[in-house]
């Protein structure tokens, strides 16, 4: 949970920041102090907060690649020097032409 708020904590609000904070501090200290009903309340805790995280990452990985795809469309469209043609394949060997 530390780590993924280091690293995404700029996509959720302070509140949302300074509460996963919190709940990683309390766990910390319930570990510290040994008690095993404390400390599974505390995960649970963590494991609640940190879901606002994960929804955000997910959030923002939704929009970058919908912003990617609608790139994509973009440019597909302003590449108007395709051109779809019929070919010939000819076979060296029987110098008959197959249509492909």
């Amino acid at each position: 949970a530390e780590k993924s708020l280091s690293e995404h904590g700029d996509k959720v609000s302070e509140e949302d920041k300074s509460a996963i904070e919190q709940a990683i501090a309390d766990l910390k200290a319930s570990v510290e102090a040994g008690d095993a009903e404390d400390m599974k309340a505390k995960s649970e805790a963590l494991a609640n907060a940190s879901m606002k995280l994960g929804q955000a990452i997910y959030e923002a990985a939704q929009a970058e690649a919908a912003a990617a795809e609608s790139g994509e469309v973009e440019n597909a469209s302003k590449d108007e020097d395709v051109v779809d043609a019929d070919f010939e394949e000819i076979d060296d060997d029987k110098d008959e032409k197959k249509s492909a």
